[in-house]
């Protein structure tokens, strides 16, 4: 929470919080109560005790950034968070990780990894380790086998907000042939107002071990990249890539869908 607060203060952003939850099937509580009725109670007392933890966290990070509206939602926690940020047209959701074991995304979690591959706006998964000290550098992953332009640009305009440089990186296994697309960017970043860009292409064993020394020499503070279907975003988040990598405990992901779109819900 403390990140996403300093964040939105660089830019006078506001923050509506949201909170999910789903009522278990429960028994009735006695021959004159029916399982409608002690369900209606049930969901009244989690409403009741999320609305108090999120008046809690607004007294506790005392803030304009905060709007006016906050959220509690019953229903499956993916499908409530893309439905509201569809409905109120949000710019960015961010979300805090902690992971889950077991689950094929350790480091997200399954709800964040759900949300970062089907958001139509771009989704931040702040670690819980994370602490924010500006974002000064970006760091844009791409393997350059699609068109990114439209991305480059979204990421450009978040960019500007924070006066971030970018460094688009492209991390060639040993022994690949040319990538498709780095004509696209070399493009794109010569016809850009944005004087902040750069790109840089490393050849390493493997993606991981080359993003992992990559991160490991320069002060990275945010990492992009597209949530594109099997693309370097689904390699890198696969459970047995995830266990290789150092980036994950304390620097944020910022996740561009390909579908474009355009308030924080947190």
């Amino acid at each position: 929470m403390e990140y996403a607060v300093q964040l939105a203060e660089l830019n006078d952003s506001k923050i509506s919080l949201l909170n999910t939850y789903e009522v278990p099937l429960v028994a009735p509580g006695n021959i004159f109560t029916s399982r409608e009725q002690t369900m209606q109670l049930t969901r009244e007392r989690f409403s009741e005790a999320i609305w108090k933890k999120l008046d809690d966290l607004v007294e506790q990070y005392p803030s304009p950034v905060f709007s006016q509206t906050h959220y509690v939602k019953e229903g499956n926690a993916v499908n409530e968070i893309l439905k509201l940020s569809r409905q109120n047209e949000v710019d960015l959701i961010v979300m805090g990780t902690k992971g889950e074991s077991g689950h094929a995304t350790p480091f997200l979690g399954s709800v964040t990894a759900d949300v970062l591959r089907r958001a139509t706006c771009p989704v931040l998964a702040i670690p819980e380790a994370a602490i924010f000290n500006g974002v000064n550098q970006i760091t844009y992953a791409t393997d350059l086998t699609h068109d990114e332009t439209h991305l480059f640009q979204r990421l450009v305009n978040f960019a500007k907000t924070y006066d971030s440089s970018i460094t688009f990186l492209h991390i060639s296994p040993q022994g690949q042939g040319e990538v498709t697309h780095e004509e696209s960017l070399q493009a794109f970043m010569q016809s850009s107002d944005y004087g902040k860009l750069a790109f840089l292409k490393i050849e390493a064993k493997d993606t991981i071990e080359g993003l992992n020394h990559y991160i490991d020499q320069h002060n990275i503070q945010l990492l992009a990249m597209t949530t594109r279907t099997k693309s370097l975003f689904e390699m890198l988040f696969h459970q047995s890539a995830t266990r290789k990598m150092i980036f994950h405990t304390h620097i944020p992901l910022l996740a561009f869908s390909q579908e474009a779109h355009s308030k924080v819900f947190i």
